[in-house]
């Protein structure tokens, strides 16, 4: 109902750019902004890290369902980088991403 009152997305980026607000539309902000990425990527690794890998049921499966020691810290390993490759796409996106005037 609120797209439908602003006019969907031409008409929310249209109010957005007459109010000066453009920078609402970035879910990563530059390193000028009161919320910049670092902020993002240091509360995913340090409050959101923490909680996936110690109490998410999926990866206390997999290590301990892991046929020895050596298996289990491969298998961890593997899932971290497979889980911190987007953080790393959306940190480049954001930085390659042409700024609006």
């Amino acid at each position: 109902m609120a797209m439908d009152q602003v006019g969907w997305w031409p008409g929310l980026t249209e109010r957005l750019h007459s109010l000066g607000k453009t920078d609402l539309l970035s879910m990563v902000k530059g390193p000028e902004s009161s919320l910049p990425f670092s902020g993002f990527l240091l509360g995913n690794f340090l409050v959101g890290g923490m909680f996936y890998w110690c109490m998410d049921q999926v990866n206390v499966q997999r290590v301990l369902g892991a046929r020895n020691v050596r298996e289990a810290r491969l298998g961890a390993v593997f899932a971290g980088f497979l889980k911190i490759i987007p953080v790393f796409i959306l940190a480049l996106r954001a930085w390659w991403r042409p700024r609006c005037n």
